[in-house]
């Protein structure tokens, strides 16, 4: 079984193909190799890829059909949207979640009925249902597992895995922030563990967002993997709210020191008295903190080029909990 790819809105579109007719998977993890050529579209409805079916073998055709009248379903009950896919004789069948130009499965008239599992999809909209899925297929899912014939049990957890996502975006809990702590010469992961604090500066777009942050807000600090890191490595509890560098103390070698007088980071006090310029802090009291070589680290992780975010994806912040022993 070999895979190639191509694109169609927002999706990645990964094609089984079978190379050996006697050997049959009934699960394909699937991964690009290649791009197939010539001009795509998407129309909406259902009405070319049901004309496929017609022109598929006889033993697919009842698969297929199938397949179609689940998807029909969902769209009756508004759980779905449903777009073909037309070009290189390809007609997938895109089941988006309304309202997105995603979906968590497509569907597939290619050498028999199949379905492709978008796990990026899943974790956004439907990730409460991503153990169910992954316990019906017998594996994790990847971006674009393939399944051959699903069962009636996964086509109807798919289904409820669509009325969670048509549930529409979490709401927040009022307490939870993403933090992106950015090190470069202006501020340091050491000191900011050291001295308790979470900061951003050099522009009014990076300090803004950490003047929302109050006592008694909750911070998932991460650096970037344009800091070399691409992970979270703390959380904490937010002290008091964002002062300018220059007038943060923190408890240094038994007495109270001002911040820029014992930082590491060498830009620390770069363009101190400019409100607009200046590094900002946020005082935290961390609650678990990781050196950057043991961040936590999940390519379906929220990340945001934002100093400060409400954290309201779930799989995220259920994550994180457990991996720095922290209550929901």
């Amino acid at each position: 079984m070999t895979v190639s790819a191509f694109e169609a809105g927002a999706e990645q579109i990964l094609v089984p193909q079978r190379v050996d007719p006697e050997h049959d998977l009934e699960v394909v993890s699937a991964r690009p190799v290649g791009k197939p050529t010539g001009p795509k579209r998407e129309v909406d409805g259902t009405e070319p890829f049901e004309q496929a079916i017609a022109r598929a073998p006889a033993a697919d055709q009842a698969g297929l059909r199938r397949l179609l009248d689940w998807a029909r379903e969902l769209e009756a009950e508004r759980l779905a949207s449903l777009r073909t896919v037309l070009g290189d004789g390809r007609h997938p069948l895109l089941v988006w979640v309304p309202g997105q130009k995603a979906g968590l499965v497509s569907i597939w008239n290619e050498s028999g009925p199949y379905l492709s599992l978008w796990r990026s999809v899943f974790v956004r909209f439907a990730w409460n249902h991503l153990p169910v899925i992954e316990r019906i297929v017998g594996q994790p899912l990847g971006q674009g597992t393939g399944v051959r014939d699903p069962s009636d049990e996964l086509l109807e957890a798919i289904a409820d895995a669509y009325r969670e996502a048509l549930a529409g975006q979490p709401t927040w809990n009022g307490r939870d922030f993403y933090v992106a702590f950015g090190e470069d010469a202006r501020r340091s992961w050491d000191d900011a563990r050291k001295y308790g604090f979470i900061a951003a500066g050099g522009g009014e777009w990076y300090s803004r967002s950490l003047k929302q942050l109050k006592p008694g807000h909750r911070v998932f600090a991460y650096i970037p993997k344009g800091s070399g890191v691409g992970g979270y490595v703390g959380v904490g509890e937010v002290t008091a709210e964002a002062l300018m560098a220059r007038d943060f103390k923190v408890e240094s070698n038994g007495s109270t020191s001002p911040y820029l007088a014992v930082a590491q980071a060498p830009e620390a006090g770069k363009d101190a008295d400019d409100a607009a310029l200046a590094e900002w802090v946020v005082p935290v009291r961390w609650l678990e903190t990781r050196d950057r070589e043991h961040a936590v680290k999940d390519s379906d992780f929220f990340a945001n080029q934002n100093s400060a975010v409400k954290l309201t994806h779930g799989y995220t912040l259920e994550q994180l909990c457990v991996a720095f022993g922290v209550n929901t």
